[in-house]
């Protein structure tokens, strides 16, 4: 993503020279688990884990829905009832995360959406700015 743009290229961009690897991202990522892990119990980094992976696979199946409706086979119910059946469990299960969790993993989402709006909007001004009229 700081390769792509979509961070800040400045830190997230930039790769260890010898090694290849994004190093300013996996020291970040470090020094957050380190933190979170002296900082909360085990139950809520595990429920703060969960929550973005059932989105994610709540994500997955709705992805695998659209795609069995669009695909031109004869009988694309049997997919897309599996889907259906997969994304209820999910959030079943999401739905059954501690409050804490739900409020924190929400917040990390909305600062995500808003740091990627912000940064769309700088990006589409940028190219608006140096595109030649």
């Amino acid at each position: 993503m700081g390769q792509d743009g979509a961070l800040p290229r400045r830190f997230f961009g930039t790769l260890n020279p010898v090694r290849r690897i994004p190093q300013n991202n996996v020291l970040l990522i470090g020094a957050i688990v380190l933190i979170g892990s002296l900082a909360m119990s085990y139950q809520l980094g595990t429920e703060l884990l969960n929550y973005g992976a059932l989105l994610a696979f709540m994500g997955v199946n709705v992805a695998s829905a659209v795609l069995a409706w669009r695909t031109k086979d004869s009988n694309p119910w049997l997919p897309i009832l599996l889907s259906r059946s997969g994304f209820v469990v999910c959030f079943f299960l999401w739905l059954n995360l501690g409050p804490t969790a739900r409020w924190a993993g929400t917040a990390w989402a909305v600062l995500g959406i808003a740091l990627w709006l912000v940064r769309r909007n700088q990006m589409a001004a940028d190219k608006q700015f140096t595109s030649p009229s």
